[in-house]
């Protein structure tokens, strides 16, 4: 299995997809567009879909035996998704994901990069 984010490509549809472990693209396509109809809805009105790979957490989804739906903030984050208006952490470049991992105002590391000397 591997780490797929199958998305919508078109503006007027913003923030529709889903990420996913799957054997191959094809199936990672077909795998999201089955379970959401958000997904499908907008590839049946002609918008194009975008499928990312995410080898840097492969190593998490060859744990699995079929396909799944990923719904875990931490891996989302890793795979570079985020919440609109989110701060991004000035060292790893990973986002708040709506505050869930703050990011500081000062120095704009992320809770896990920890802030720079002389950050309060």
């Amino acid at each position: 299995m591997k780490a797929y984010s199958v998305l919508v490509q078109e503006p007027d549809w913003d923030n529709i997809g889903e990420l996913v472990f799957a054997p191959s693209r094809e199936e990672a396509k077909r795998f999201a567009l089955e379970r959401n109809g958000d997904l499908r809805e907008a590839v049946n009105e002609g918008a194009f879909l975008h499928i990312d790979e995410h080898p840097n957490v492969d190593h998490i989804a060859k744990k699995y035996k079929e396909p799944v739906r990923v719904a875990s903030v931490e891996i989302q984050r890793l795979c570079g998704w985020f919440v609109e208006g989110d701060a991004q952490c000035a060292t790893c470049g990973l986002y708040s994901m709506d505050g869930i991992y703050e990011v500081c105002e000062n120095c704009h590391n992320c809770i896990e990069c920890k802030c720079d000397d002389g950050c309060e």
